[in-house]
């Protein structure tokens, strides 16, 4: 079973960054979903998201020094029935080992595998179809947390995003 250790991070290509990066305060460190649409007028242009950066304490001020997760939810219309589904991205930093994948969990729920799709100058990218057991359990969670290695690392690094807010946004996109 993979071992989850909470808010480390990783950096640039495959470099560990130390976790007293991440001394922030709650409200820094845990923004809450945010909803966007291309079309304000068309519920179907919307998506939720969420991303999550990195700060360093600079002379005494908080700077942020690169993003460590992007999440976004949004209904795709499936291509042969058009039926609308939800699925979510997910971004995580450059430097991971793209070969074992990715995990995501649910407070203390069952781990789930995601593969990678691809990998841009902004970061590798996964694309899960939300299934309805997931969804109830992430509007009922606290926590959703997404695992990955660096590249040449053996420990998964775990990064927790607050589900805070998460059934409302989500539930102003259908």
């Amino acid at each position: 079973m993979r071992r989850f250790l909470l808010l480390m991070v990783i950096f640039g290509a495959g470099i560990l960054v130390s976790s007293p990066l991440l001394s922030q305060t709650q409200s820094e460190q845990v923004p809450f979903w945010e909803v966007i649409c291309d079309d304000p007028n068309n519920r179907e242009t919307c998506r939720m998201t969420m991303k999550l950066f990195v700060n360093k304490n600079v002379n005494g001020v908080q700077q942020s020094i690169g993003k460590l997760l992007g999440l976004w939810v949004r209904y795709i219309p499936d291509k042969k029935t058009g039926i609308r589904a939800p699925y979510m991205n997910i971004q995580t930093p450059l430097g991971v080992d793209l070969r074992p994948g990715a995990v995501m969990k649910i407070d203390k729920g069952k781990e789930l595998n995601a593969r990678y799709l691809r990998c841009t100058a902004n970061g590798c990218d996964i694309s899960v179809k939300l299934e309805p057991e997931v969804v109830s359990a992430m509007k009922a969670g606290n926590n959703f947390f997404v695992g990955f290695r660096a590249w040449g690392g053996g420990d998964t690094t775990a990064v927790s995003a607050s589900l805070k807010g998460f059934t409302k946004a989500f539930n102003s996109l259908k």
